[in-house]
C-alpha cells in the first residue's frame, strides 16, 4: 500500500513538471514570436518624437513624487519592469474577476505611449515590457521621467506637466505645490474620468460652473470634477505611506482649498 502511495506521488510530481516544462517552453515561444517583429528603438529619432516643455530640474519635487507614488513606487529599483506590481495586479484581478489595477511602471508607460498602439493584449503588454527593459539600458532613470512628465496624457487634449499646469492652474510648473501636485498626479489613472474639470456644452445644463469656456466655436461650462479631487487624496495618502511626506504635510494638504485654486486656461 506504502509502494502505491509512492508511485502516485512520483507519478504525480512527473506529470507536474512535465506540464510545468512544457508551459515554460509555450511562453518563451510566444514571448520570442511577440517580440521577432518588434521595431528596436531608434534613439536617433526618439528625440523627434516629444518635446520637453518643463526639464525634470524646473519640475518641482512634490510633483515628481506624485507620480512616482502612485504609478510606479519602486520606479528608481526596477529595470523596466515590476513583478512584484505585475504579481500583485494578476491577484487584485482575479479577486475582482475584472481589469481593477494595471502593472505596468513608468517606464512601460512611456513605451506604450511613443510606441505602441493602445490596444489591450498579452502580445502588446509582452512587446511593452521588452521595449522597456532596452530602454532602460539606453537612458538613466531621471532622462525616462523626464521625458514621461513631458509626455504623459493629463485629459482635455493636455499632454505633459507643463500644458497641464496651464490648462487646469494657469501657473507656471514651478510654482504648483503640494496639493496641485497630487491633483495633477490623479488624472493619470484614466485622464476622461479624472481629469479635475468636466466641460458640458452651457445649453445642455442650467447650472453655473466655475467658469466658462470656448473651444472651436462652441461655448462650455466648466465644472469641477469631485472624482478628481477624490482620487488627489488617494495620492497624498501614498506619499504619506510611502515617506514622500510626514504626517502634518499629509493633514495640511488635505485641508487646502484645491478646489479653489482650480483656474482653466483653454486658450493655449
Amino acid at each position: 500500500m506504502k509502494h502505491k502511495r509512492k508511485n502516485s506521488k512520483g507519478s504525480f510530481f512527473r506529470i507536474f513538471s512535465l506540464l510545468t516544462v512544457i508551459l515554460l517552453v509555450l511562453s518563451a515561444i510566444y514571448f520570442y514570436i511577440s517580440i521577432k517583429n518588434v521595431k528596436d528603438i531608434n534613439f536617433e529619432d526618439l528625440n523627434n518624437r516629444y518635446t520637453i516643455s518643463a526639464p525634470l530640474e524646473e519640475i518641482p519635487k512634490p510633483l515628481q513624487d506624485s507620480f512616482i507614488a502612485i504609478e510606479d513606487h519602486r520606479f528608481y529599483q526596477h529595470n523596466g519592469i515590476d513583478p512584484i506590481a505585475i504579481m500583485g495586479s494578476a491577484v487584485d484581478n482575479i479577486r475582482a474577476k475584472s481589469i481593477v489595477r494595471g502593472g505596468s511602471t513608468i517606464t512601460q508607460q512611456l513605451i506604450k505611449n511613443l510606441y505602441l498602439t493602445p490596444e489591450k493584449t498579452l502580445k502588446r503588454k509582452v512587446q511593452e515590457a521588452y521595449l522597456a527593459i532596452k530602454l532602460e539600458k539606453k537612458l538613466e532613470k531621471d532622462e525616462i521621467l523626464e521625458i514621461y512628465l513631458n509626455t504623459i496624457n493629463l485629459g482635455n487634449n493636455t499632454y505633459g506637466v507643463a500644458a497641464a499646469s496651464k490648462r487646469y492652474f494657469n501657473l507656471d510648473v514651478k510654482q504648483l505645490n503640494l496639493p496641485m501636485s497630487a491633483l495633477m498626479a490623479a488624472i493619470t489613472k484614466s485622464p476622461s474620468y479624472y481629469s479635475p474639470v468636466k466641460l458640458i456644452y452651457y445649453k445642455d445644463t442650467e447650472d453655473t460652473g466655475i467658469d466658462e469656456v470656448t473651444i472651436d466655436g462652441k461655448k462650455y461650462k466648466v465644472f469641477i470634477n469631485e472624482k478628481s479631487l477624490d482620487r488627489e487624496k488617494t495620492v497624498l495618502f501614498r506619499l504619506n505611506q510611502l515617506g514622500y511626506i510626514d504626517i502634518k504635510e499629509y493633514k495640511d494638504a488635505l485641508e487646502y482649498p484645491i478646489e479653489d485654486v482650480i483656474d482653466v486656461n483653454f486658450s493655449e
